[in-house]
Protein backbone atom coordinates (compact mmCIF):
# COMPACT_ATOMS: atom_id res chain seq x y z
CA UNK A 1 0.00 0.00 0.00
CA UNK A 2 1.37 3.67 -1.11
CA UNK A 3 0.64 6.10 1.85
CA UNK A 4 1.99 8.47 -0.56
CA UNK A 5 -1.15 7.67 -2.32
CA UNK A 6 -3.45 7.54 0.59
CA UNK A 7 -2.72 10.82 1.97
CA UNK A 8 -3.53 12.60 -1.09
CA UNK A 9 -6.71 10.74 -2.11
CA UNK A 10 -8.02 11.49 1.75
CA UNK A 11 -7.13 14.91 1.91
CA UNK A 12 -8.99 15.22 -1.82
CA UNK A 13 -12.24 13.68 0.23
CA UNK A 14 -11.50 16.15 3.29
CA UNK A 15 -11.87 19.19 0.86
CA UNK A 16 -14.52 17.79 -0.98
CA UNK A 17 -16.78 17.29 2.41
CA UNK A 18 -16.12 20.38 4.34
CA UNK A 19 -16.44 22.51 1.33
CA UNK A 20 -20.21 22.31 1.61
CA UNK A 21 -21.87 25.18 3.43
CA UNK A 22 -24.19 21.69 4.55
CA UNK A 23 -21.27 20.21 6.06
CA UNK A 24 -20.59 23.40 8.04
CA UNK A 25 -23.62 24.12 9.39
CA UNK A 26 -24.52 20.18 10.75
CA UNK A 27 -20.84 19.98 11.85
CA UNK A 28 -20.60 23.03 13.88
CA UNK A 29 -23.66 25.71 14.49
CA UNK A 30 -26.71 22.73 14.85
CA UNK A 31 -24.44 20.80 17.07
CA UNK A 32 -24.34 23.75 19.91
CA UNK A 33 -28.13 24.86 19.31
CA UNK A 34 -28.82 21.78 20.50
CA UNK A 35 -26.69 21.16 23.09
CA UNK A 36 -27.74 24.79 24.55
CA UNK A 37 -31.39 23.89 24.04
CA UNK A 38 -31.80 20.26 25.65
CA UNK A 39 -28.97 21.88 28.20
CA UNK A 40 -31.25 24.27 29.26
CA UNK A 41 -34.41 22.38 29.17
CA UNK A 42 -33.18 19.38 31.22
CA UNK A 43 -31.13 20.11 33.98
CA UNK A 44 -28.13 22.56 35.54
CA UNK A 45 -26.43 25.07 33.22
CA UNK A 46 -23.68 22.85 34.00
CA UNK A 47 -21.28 20.86 36.28
CA UNK A 48 -18.14 22.61 36.47
CA UNK A 49 -18.78 25.86 38.57
CA UNK A 50 -20.68 26.74 41.64
CA UNK A 51 -24.55 26.63 41.35
CA UNK A 52 -26.35 30.37 41.22
CA UNK A 53 -29.38 31.20 43.11
CA UNK A 54 -30.92 33.84 42.98
CA UNK A 55 -32.05 35.73 46.27
CA UNK A 56 -34.66 38.00 47.15
CA UNK A 57 -33.58 39.22 51.10
CA UNK A 58 -36.70 41.38 52.05
CA UNK A 59 -35.43 41.15 55.98
CA UNK A 60 -31.74 42.72 55.22
CA UNK A 61 -31.32 41.42 59.19
CA UNK A 62 -28.27 39.71 60.98
CA UNK A 63 -29.56 36.71 60.59
CA UNK A 64 -30.43 36.75 57.58
CA UNK A 65 -27.13 37.55 56.68
CA UNK A 66 -25.09 34.96 58.75
CA UNK A 67 -27.97 32.50 56.96
CA UNK A 68 -26.38 33.40 53.77
CA UNK A 69 -23.11 33.57 54.34
CA UNK A 70 -24.01 29.72 55.57
CA UNK A 71 -25.37 29.12 52.10
CA UNK A 72 -22.25 30.30 50.38
CA UNK A 73 -19.72 28.14 52.55
CA UNK A 74 -21.99 25.10 51.13
CA UNK A 75 -20.63 26.00 47.58
CA UNK A 76 -23.06 28.27 45.97
CA UNK A 77 -22.86 31.36 44.09
CA UNK A 78 -25.23 33.86 45.45
CA UNK A 79 -27.26 36.07 43.22
CA UNK A 80 -29.06 39.19 45.05
CA UNK A 81 -32.38 40.06 43.01
CA UNK A 82 -34.76 42.79 43.79
CA UNK A 83 -38.22 41.56 41.38
CA UNK A 84 -39.77 38.38 41.49
CA UNK A 85 -39.78 38.57 37.78
CA UNK A 86 -35.80 37.95 37.82
CA UNK A 87 -35.76 35.48 40.36
CA UNK A 88 -38.08 33.53 38.52
CA UNK A 89 -35.39 33.02 35.67
CA UNK A 90 -33.52 30.96 38.46
CA UNK A 91 -33.34 27.11 38.97
CA UNK A 92 -32.84 27.55 42.62
CA UNK A 93 -34.80 30.40 44.32
CA UNK A 94 -34.85 31.99 47.78
CA UNK A 95 -36.34 34.28 49.74
CA UNK A 96 -36.02 35.60 52.85
CA UNK A 97 -39.51 37.45 54.33
CA UNK A 98 -39.07 40.82 56.68
CA UNK A 99 -39.32 40.50 60.24
CA UNK A 100 -36.93 37.04 59.80
CA UNK A 101 -34.02 38.19 62.30
CA UNK A 102 -36.91 40.59 64.95
CA UNK A 103 -38.49 37.53 64.86
CA UNK A 104 -35.96 34.38 64.92
CA UNK A 105 -34.51 37.01 68.16
CA UNK A 106 -38.15 36.74 69.96
CA UNK A 107 -38.46 33.08 69.57
CA UNK A 108 -41.14 32.80 66.75
CA UNK A 109 -40.41 31.00 64.39
CA UNK A 110 -39.52 31.58 60.77
CA UNK A 111 -39.49 30.05 57.35
CA UNK A 112 -37.78 30.81 54.40
CA UNK A 113 -39.63 30.13 50.96
CA UNK A 114 -37.04 27.76 48.97
CA UNK A 115 -37.70 26.67 45.29
CA UNK A 116 -36.11 24.47 43.10
CA UNK A 117 -37.09 23.57 39.33
CA UNK A 118 -36.63 19.84 39.24
CA UNK A 119 -37.36 19.75 43.06
CA UNK A 120 -37.74 15.70 42.86
CA UNK A 121 -34.71 15.19 40.78
CA UNK A 122 -31.27 13.72 43.02
CA UNK A 123 -30.38 17.62 42.26
CA UNK A 124 -33.30 18.78 44.07
CA UNK A 125 -33.27 16.75 46.52
CA UNK A 126 -29.48 17.15 47.76
CA UNK A 127 -30.00 21.04 47.22
CA UNK A 128 -33.17 21.30 49.44
CA UNK A 129 -31.25 19.38 52.14
CA UNK A 130 -28.02 21.60 51.99
CA UNK A 131 -30.82 24.66 52.79
CA UNK A 132 -32.00 22.90 55.47
CA UNK A 133 -27.79 22.29 56.67
CA UNK A 134 -27.53 26.07 56.56
CA UNK A 135 -30.51 26.78 58.63
CA UNK A 136 -29.57 24.17 61.18
CA UNK A 137 -26.09 25.95 61.75
CA UNK A 138 -27.52 29.27 61.81
CA UNK A 139 -29.93 28.22 64.54
CA UNK A 140 -26.73 26.57 66.18
CA UNK A 141 -24.65 29.91 65.76
CA UNK A 142 -27.36 31.96 67.74
CA UNK A 143 -27.98 29.37 70.12
CA UNK A 144 -24.72 29.49 71.09
CA UNK A 145 -24.57 32.96 71.21
CA UNK A 146 -27.20 33.39 73.07
CA UNK A 147 -25.50 30.81 76.03
CA UNK A 148 -22.92 33.04 76.35
CA UNK A 149 -24.71 35.97 77.18
CA UNK A 150 -23.72 37.93 73.74
CA UNK A 151 -27.59 38.60 73.66
CA UNK A 152 -30.51 37.66 75.79
CA UNK A 153 -33.86 35.31 75.25
CA UNK A 154 -35.50 38.04 73.67
CA UNK A 155 -32.82 39.47 71.36
CA UNK A 156 -31.75 42.45 74.02
CA UNK A 157 -28.00 42.97 74.37
CA UNK A 158 -27.72 42.20 78.31
CA UNK A 159 -24.13 43.68 77.86
CA UNK A 160 -24.89 47.23 77.12
CA UNK A 161 -26.58 49.68 79.33
CA UNK A 162 -29.08 50.87 77.96
CA UNK A 163 -29.66 53.76 80.13
CA UNK A 164 -26.27 55.58 79.90
CA UNK A 165 -25.37 57.83 77.53
CA UNK A 166 -23.42 57.56 73.67
CA UNK A 167 -20.49 60.25 76.24
CA UNK A 168 -19.88 58.04 79.31
CA UNK A 169 -17.86 55.12 77.40
CA UNK A 170 -18.91 51.69 75.69
CA UNK A 171 -18.82 48.55 77.67
CA UNK A 172 -16.46 45.95 76.63
CA UNK A 173 -17.95 43.32 75.46
CA UNK A 174 -16.40 39.56 75.28
CA UNK A 175 -17.28 37.06 72.38
CA UNK A 176 -16.37 33.39 72.79
CA UNK A 177 -12.58 33.05 72.86
CA UNK A 178 -12.01 36.00 74.35
CA UNK A 179 -12.69 38.39 71.47
CA UNK A 180 -13.47 41.69 72.91
CA UNK A 181 -15.21 44.40 71.46
CA UNK A 182 -16.57 48.07 71.80
CA UNK A 183 -20.10 47.55 70.01
CA UNK A 184 -22.40 49.87 70.92
CA UNK A 185 -25.04 48.88 68.19
CA UNK A 186 -26.57 45.52 69.21
CA UNK A 187 -26.96 44.76 65.25
CA UNK A 188 -23.11 45.15 64.99
CA UNK A 189 -22.42 43.19 68.18
CA UNK A 190 -24.29 40.08 67.20
CA UNK A 191 -22.85 40.21 64.19
CA UNK A 192 -19.46 40.20 65.04
CA UNK A 193 -20.48 37.31 68.03
CA UNK A 194 -21.53 34.99 64.97
CA UNK A 195 -18.97 35.42 62.67
CA UNK A 196 -16.51 34.42 65.62
CA UNK A 197 -19.02 31.21 66.62
CA UNK A 198 -18.80 30.59 62.64
CA UNK A 199 -15.29 30.63 62.58
CA UNK A 200 -14.80 28.34 65.51
CA UNK A 201 -13.12 25.29 64.51
CA UNK A 202 -15.87 22.24 65.47
CA UNK A 203 -15.58 20.17 68.71
CA UNK A 204 -17.00 17.57 67.18
CA UNK A 205 -15.98 16.35 63.86
CA UNK A 206 -17.49 13.25 61.40
CA UNK A 207 -14.81 12.46 59.22
CA UNK A 208 -16.43 10.35 56.30
CA UNK A 209 -14.62 9.09 53.45
CA UNK A 210 -15.96 7.21 50.45
CA UNK A 211 -17.07 3.84 49.76
CA UNK A 212 -16.71 3.73 46.34
CA UNK A 213 -17.45 5.91 43.03
CA UNK A 214 -21.11 7.96 43.71
CA UNK A 215 -23.56 7.37 40.87
CA UNK A 216 -24.68 11.11 39.95
CA UNK A 217 -26.92 10.78 36.63
CA UNK A 218 -25.88 13.84 34.44
CA UNK A 219 -28.29 16.55 33.54
CA UNK A 220 -27.80 19.48 32.00
CA UNK A 221 -24.93 20.66 29.94
CA UNK A 222 -23.25 17.28 31.50
CA UNK A 223 -25.70 15.04 29.60
CA UNK A 224 -26.31 17.30 26.45
CA UNK A 225 -23.19 18.15 25.36
CA UNK A 226 -21.62 14.61 25.05
CA UNK A 227 -24.85 13.62 24.05
CA UNK A 228 -25.62 15.61 21.24
CA UNK A 229 -21.43 15.30 20.06
CA UNK A 230 -22.08 11.61 19.84
CA UNK A 231 -25.21 11.88 17.94
CA UNK A 232 -23.89 14.19 15.46
CA UNK A 233 -20.74 12.29 14.54
CA UNK A 234 -23.21 9.57 13.82
CA UNK A 235 -25.42 12.01 11.48
CA UNK A 236 -22.40 13.75 9.68
CA UNK A 237 -20.87 10.73 8.85
CA UNK A 238 -23.55 8.87 7.50
CA UNK A 239 -25.17 11.85 5.48
CA UNK A 240 -22.18 13.56 4.30
CA UNK A 241 -20.17 10.55 4.03
CA UNK A 242 -22.12 8.54 2.52
CA UNK A 243 -23.55 11.25 0.02
CA UNK A 244 -20.27 12.16 -1.18
CA UNK A 245 -19.51 8.43 -1.83
CA UNK A 246 -22.50 7.91 -3.74
CA UNK A 247 -22.01 11.30 -5.43
CA UNK A 248 -18.29 9.67 -6.65
CA UNK A 249 -20.24 6.85 -8.23
CA UNK A 250 -22.33 8.58 -9.98
CA UNK A 251 -20.56 11.58 -11.23
CA UNK A 252 -17.85 8.89 -12.39
CA UNK A 253 -14.97 9.54 -9.84
CA UNK A 254 -14.41 6.00 -8.90
CA UNK A 255 -14.78 4.80 -12.62
CA UNK A 256 -11.78 6.88 -12.61
CA UNK A 257 -9.32 5.70 -10.07
CA UNK A 258 -9.85 2.18 -10.93
CA UNK A 259 -7.94 3.11 -14.08
CA UNK A 260 -5.24 4.71 -12.02
CA UNK A 261 -2.34 3.29 -10.29
CA UNK A 262 -3.93 3.10 -6.99
CA UNK A 263 -6.00 -0.19 -4.96
CA UNK A 264 -8.82 -0.55 -3.73
CA UNK A 265 -7.27 -1.00 -0.30
CA UNK A 266 -5.37 2.86 -0.87
CA UNK A 267 -9.04 4.15 -2.45
CA UNK A 268 -10.96 2.40 1.11
CA UNK A 269 -8.52 3.79 3.74
CA UNK A 270 -8.14 6.67 2.06
CA UNK A 271 -11.88 7.42 2.43
CA UNK A 272 -11.84 5.84 5.74
CA UNK A 273 -8.88 7.92 7.15
CA UNK A 274 -10.95 11.30 5.47
CA UNK A 275 -14.15 10.77 7.40
CA UNK A 276 -12.33 10.06 10.51
CA UNK A 277 -10.43 13.40 10.18
CA UNK A 278 -14.03 14.88 9.55
CA UNK A 279 -15.20 13.55 13.21
CA UNK A 280 -11.63 14.23 15.06
CA UNK A 281 -12.58 18.03 13.78
CA UNK A 282 -16.24 17.73 15.31
CA UNK A 283 -15.05 16.25 18.49
CA UNK A 284 -12.25 19.40 19.05
CA UNK A 285 -14.86 21.12 18.42
CA UNK A 286 -17.51 20.23 20.43
CA UNK A 287 -14.72 19.68 23.28
CA UNK A 288 -14.09 23.43 23.24
CA UNK A 289 -17.88 24.21 22.95
CA UNK A 290 -18.25 22.03 26.42
CA UNK A 291 -15.38 23.57 28.34
CA UNK A 292 -16.98 26.89 27.36
CA UNK A 293 -20.24 25.64 29.16
CA UNK A 294 -18.16 24.32 32.01
CA UNK A 295 -18.86 20.70 31.89
CA UNK A 296 -17.00 19.05 33.96
CA UNK A 297 -15.02 16.36 31.94
CA UNK A 298 -14.05 14.26 35.22
CA UNK A 299 -10.67 14.77 35.02
CA UNK A 300 -10.40 12.05 32.40
CA UNK A 301 -9.86 14.05 28.96
CA UNK A 302 -7.40 11.51 27.36
CA UNK A 303 -9.66 8.45 28.00
CA UNK A 304 -12.34 10.21 26.36
CA UNK A 305 -10.29 11.41 23.57
CA UNK A 306 -9.61 7.55 22.99
CA UNK A 307 -13.15 6.51 23.26
CA UNK A 308 -13.99 9.52 21.24
CA UNK A 309 -11.86 8.49 18.79
CA UNK A 310 -12.49 4.48 18.30
CA UNK A 311 -16.01 5.84 18.23
CA UNK A 312 -15.60 7.92 15.28
CA UNK A 313 -13.30 5.08 13.22
CA UNK A 314 -16.41 2.92 13.73
CA UNK A 315 -18.40 4.90 12.75
CA UNK A 316 -16.39 6.05 9.64
CA UNK A 317 -16.66 2.54 9.05
CA UNK A 318 -20.42 2.40 8.95
CA UNK A 319 -20.71 5.60 6.76
CA UNK A 320 -18.57 3.55 3.98
CA UNK A 321 -20.58 0.67 4.04
CA UNK A 322 -24.02 2.61 4.04
CA UNK A 323 -22.34 4.48 1.29
CA UNK A 324 -21.38 1.39 -0.55
CA UNK A 325 -25.47 -0.01 -0.41
CA UNK A 326 -27.51 3.11 -0.91
CA UNK A 327 -28.67 3.48 -4.32
CA UNK A 328 -29.56 7.39 -4.25
CA UNK A 329 -28.25 10.48 -2.66
CA UNK A 330 -32.07 10.56 -0.80
CA UNK A 331 -31.58 6.90 0.85
CA UNK A 332 -28.19 8.16 2.05
CA UNK A 333 -29.98 11.45 3.79
CA UNK A 334 -33.57 9.83 4.54
CA UNK A 335 -31.83 6.98 6.53
CA UNK A 336 -29.14 8.52 7.67
CA UNK A 337 -30.98 11.37 9.02
CA UNK A 338 -33.72 8.26 10.90
CA UNK A 339 -30.44 6.74 12.07
CA UNK A 340 -29.07 8.91 14.03
CA UNK A 341 -31.79 10.06 15.57
CA UNK A 342 -33.21 6.39 16.55
CA UNK A 343 -29.85 5.62 17.52
CA UNK A 344 -29.73 9.00 19.82
CA UNK A 345 -32.50 8.90 21.34
CA UNK A 346 -32.35 4.89 21.74
CA UNK A 347 -28.65 5.27 23.28
CA UNK A 348 -29.17 7.99 25.70
CA UNK A 349 -27.98 11.04 23.22
CA UNK A 350 -31.04 12.70 24.54
CA UNK A 351 -31.39 12.32 28.32
CA UNK A 352 -29.38 9.90 30.72
CA UNK A 353 -30.08 6.34 29.92
CA UNK A 354 -30.11 5.55 33.54
CA UNK A 355 -33.49 7.08 34.13
CA UNK A 356 -35.08 5.38 31.44
CA UNK A 357 -36.77 1.69 32.14
CA UNK A 358 -34.49 -1.11 32.13
CA UNK A 359 -35.93 -2.66 29.29
CA UNK A 360 -34.59 0.17 26.74
CA UNK A 361 -31.54 0.57 28.81
CA UNK A 362 -31.04 -3.16 27.79
CA UNK A 363 -31.68 -1.95 23.95
CA UNK A 364 -29.06 0.92 24.43
CA UNK A 365 -26.70 -1.97 24.67
CA UNK A 366 -27.67 -3.01 21.38
CA UNK A 367 -26.53 0.41 19.55
CA UNK A 368 -22.88 1.77 19.29
CA UNK A 369 -24.49 4.95 20.27
CA UNK A 370 -25.35 3.43 23.75
CA UNK A 371 -21.98 1.96 23.90
CA UNK A 372 -20.40 5.51 23.56
CA UNK A 373 -22.44 6.96 26.06
CA UNK A 374 -21.88 4.36 28.77
CA UNK A 375 -18.54 4.66 28.42
CA UNK A 376 -18.75 8.83 28.74
CA UNK A 377 -21.26 8.56 31.86
CA UNK A 378 -18.56 6.48 33.00
CA UNK A 379 -16.15 8.67 32.80
CA UNK A 380 -17.41 12.04 33.46
CA UNK A 381 -19.97 11.40 35.95
CA UNK A 382 -19.07 7.73 37.89
CA UNK A 383 -15.78 8.25 38.50
CA UNK A 384 -14.35 5.41 35.99
CA UNK A 385 -10.64 5.40 34.63
CA UNK A 386 -9.42 2.78 31.78
CA UNK A 387 -11.30 0.19 33.59
CA UNK A 388 -14.48 1.29 32.96
CA UNK A 389 -14.50 1.68 29.43
CA UNK A 390 -13.01 -1.21 28.11
CA UNK A 391 -16.15 -3.16 27.58
CA UNK A 392 -17.59 -0.53 25.35
CA UNK A 393 -13.88 0.48 23.38
CA UNK A 394 -14.17 -3.50 22.95
CA UNK A 395 -17.80 -2.93 21.56
CA UNK A 396 -16.52 -0.09 19.30
CA UNK A 397 -13.59 -1.29 18.11
CA UNK A 398 -15.24 -4.79 16.92
CA UNK A 399 -18.00 -3.37 15.34
CA UNK A 400 -16.02 -0.85 13.24
CA UNK A 401 -13.85 -3.71 12.35
CA UNK A 402 -17.11 -5.65 10.87
CA UNK A 403 -18.22 -2.82 9.29
CA UNK A 404 -14.81 -2.26 7.61
CA UNK A 405 -14.83 -6.00 6.25
CA UNK A 406 -18.13 -5.39 4.90
CA UNK A 407 -17.38 -2.35 3.38
CA UNK A 408 -14.61 -3.70 1.27
CA UNK A 409 -16.81 -6.60 0.20
CA UNK A 410 -19.36 -4.34 -0.54
CA UNK A 411 -17.32 -1.56 -2.38
CA UNK A 412 -17.97 -1.04 -6.04
CA UNK A 413 -16.64 1.38 -8.79
CA UNK A 414 -19.80 2.24 -10.40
Amino acid sequence: MEWHNVRKLAAFDLRMMLRHRESILWMFIMPVLFMVLIGKMSGSSGSGGEPHIGVIDEDKGVLAASFLARVDSLGYEIDYVDTDSTLAGYRRQLRIPAGFTEGALRGEKQEVEWYRKGEGSENGTLDKVRMQRALLLTLGDLVVVQAEGVIGEEGADDSIDSGGDAGQGDPDVSLGGGVKSSIVDSDSLLTAALLDVRNRPRQIRLDVSSAGPAPRIPDGFQQSVPGILVMFVLLVLLTTGGVFLVVEREEGLLRRLASAPVSRSEVLVSKLIARVTMGIVQVAFALVVGSVLRVDWGGRLPQILVLLAVYGTSMSSLSLLFGNLARTRGQVVGFGVLAANVFGALGGCWWPIEVVPETLQRVAWMLPTGWAMYGMHRLMNFGASWDGITLPLGLLAGFGLVCFLLARRTFRYQ
